[in-house]
């Protein structure tokens, strides 16, 4: 399932995150899950920006507060949450959130915090034209409403974390790209256990440069 939770945040709320997290902004990269050093590339659509934060940085620590309520869940086991800025034709092409359990990165990613159990998308802005969130394999297509979370789990519940049999296939999802306008969201993930990590760790998922390897993942889906 992929749960829609509405008016979470205020208008109001929502521009002040995009005004207060609109600078350094950075080039988003993917990893491509058929290489087993797990780089990073650029996507050939490279019109898509962000910036991860730390919990309890202060122009966002009470968005975490607010979710930790509504869900019921402990902020210790978010990932360090994700602004992400689309500008037309800005798209990010299909993938999983979960943790491969068959690559070189699997021992570190679990090390710190275990397997992506769930993701929430939170919606800055719905100003624009098309930027939706499909998932192809449930049918579903996600209209983008301002102050709106979705969410799903990552793995199948009641199977071992550990092991593939836990991926949950269906979650393979896509942002269609911007028609017209700036698509602004968050991208907040949680982990099984308590997460460690610093955010210059993970800001090695927005490098500078494209990968060497970027030519060879062009035009990949899932």
């Amino acid at each position: 399932m992929v749960y829609q939770h509405k008016n979470i945040l205020s208008p109001t709320e929502c521009k002040k995150l995009i005004k207060l997290c609109s600078s350094d902004l950075r080039p988003i990269a993917s990893s491509n899950p058929f290489d087993s050093k797990a780089d990073f590339f650029f996507t050939p659509e490279n019109e898509l920006e962000g910036m991860v934060f730390e919990i309890n940085d202060q122009r966002i620590s009470w968005l975490i507060d607010r979710m930790c309520s509504h869900f019921k869940i402990n902020p210790e086991n978010f990932e360090h949450p994700r602004f992400q800025k689309y500008k037309v034709g800005g798209t990010y092409r299909s993938h999983y959130d979960f943790i491969l359990l068959d690559k070189e990165y699997t021992e570190y990613h679990f090390s710190r915090g275990g397997q992506r159990i769930k993701s929430y998308v939170l919606y800055l802005n719905d100003d624009f034209e098309g930027g939706e969130t499909i998932f192809p394999r449930k049918s579903i297509i996600v209209e983008p409403e301002v102050g709106k979370i979705i969410e799903w789990d990552n793995v199948v519940p009641g199977i071992d974390i550990n092991s593939k049999e836990s991926y949950d296939l269906t979650t393979s999802h896509s942002a269609l790209p911007v028609l017209k306008g700036t698509k602004y969201i968050f991208a907040i993930f949680l982990r099984e256990r308590s997460f460690i990590g610093t955010k210059q760790e993970w800001l090695k998922r927005f490098p500078e440069q494209p990968s060497k390897h970027e030519n060879k993942v062009k035009g990949f889906a899932i």
